[in-house]
């Protein structure tokens, strides 16, 4: 992208979401020794300015590729408003850690799929940084809703994460995110499959001791009381009773939607289980 086609897309965003502070953010060399007289090669600060202050957020190779939130945000808006039949996408654009990271989602209120008594909606989004925090990332999956709470499941039928590096292609990302919203009735048929599996307590409790989370959020998930049916898991394992891989899901993206503040944590988490979820219930096909 050149420079004049760059600088109009960071207007067009900012000027269509005034209420959010974007940073500026460029690369400069970095300097050592007494007088500061020598450059260090290889190496460049990051440097973002914001609010007439500039920070430098971290340290970095010559090999970094700064991807600014306003690019970022442009090509998602792109991919998630071509695909008409999921209807008019809500764009949610939230900068983090004082505008250093940027979380972008799109939901699509007018497409819905029912499976069992919860409401499926897709939901696509985009994590980037300028801080090092995180790699850039694409992903694509659904929302759920029970009893009106918008409860968020996500199977990333796409999910894409790459280093800011020079080979960082934005394109690619966004084209793998545009296969895998054409492919959602796929996914369906995957969660379907879920909602069929019956786990009894020690097949429920061998994928939560897998999952990337500690032995305290483990049991407040099993004394969790789930939204919608009253459910309490630990109390329908003592009674002999099973559960779903579906329902199973539906408590631990509960948890973390509900209990856990910490916006960024909460997210690199949902990742994360949601990786692993899938590789242990493929287990019981």
């Amino acid at each position: 992208m050149e420079d004049t086609e760059r600088n109009e897309t960071i207007d067009r965003v900012r000027a269509k979401y005034p209420e959010i502070p974007f940073p500026n953010v460029y690369l400069d060399p970095v300097w050592r020794g007494i007088d500061g007289r020598s450059q260090v090669k290889g190496k460049s600060a990051i440097v973002m300015e914001r609010e007439g202050e500039e920070q430098v957020t971290a340290i970095c190779s010559d090999q970094y590729k700064v991807v600014e939130h306003e690019i970022a945000v442009d090509q998602f808006e792109r991919v998630v408003n071509s695909f008409q039949e999921y209807g008019k996408p809500l764009i949610d654009v939230s900068l983090l850690s004082s505008g250093a990271r940027l979380a972008c989602t799109a939901t699509f209120p007018e497409c819905s799929t029912k499976l069992g008594k919860d409401l499926l909606r897709p939901k696509a989004g985009i994590k980037n940084s300028i801080d090092m925090g995180w790699e850039y990332e694409s992903w694509f999956g659904a929302m759920v809703e029970r009893c009106s709470n918008g409860l968020l499941m996500f199977k990333k039928l796409i999910n894409g994460r790459q280093k800011h590096r020079l080979s960082l292609d934005l394109n690619e990302h966004m084209n793998n995110m545009s296969l895998g919203m054409g492919k959602m009735s796929e996914q369906y048929l995957i969660w379907e499959g879920w909602a069929k599996v019956q786990l009894n307590k020690v097949q429920a409790e061998t994928i939560l001791e897998a999952l990337p989370i500690s032995e305290t959020q483990t049991e407040k998930i099993l004394e969790l009381t789930e939204t919608g049916t009253g459910m309490v898991l630990k109390e329908k394992f003592n009674k002999g009773h099973a559960v779903s891989g579906w329902d199973l899901n539906s408590l631990v993206s509960q948890y973390f939607s509900n209990e856990v503040n910490e916006s960024a944590s909460r997210m690199d988490k949902e990742s994360a289980i949601s990786e692993v979820m899938h590789r242990q219930m493929a287990k019981f096909k």
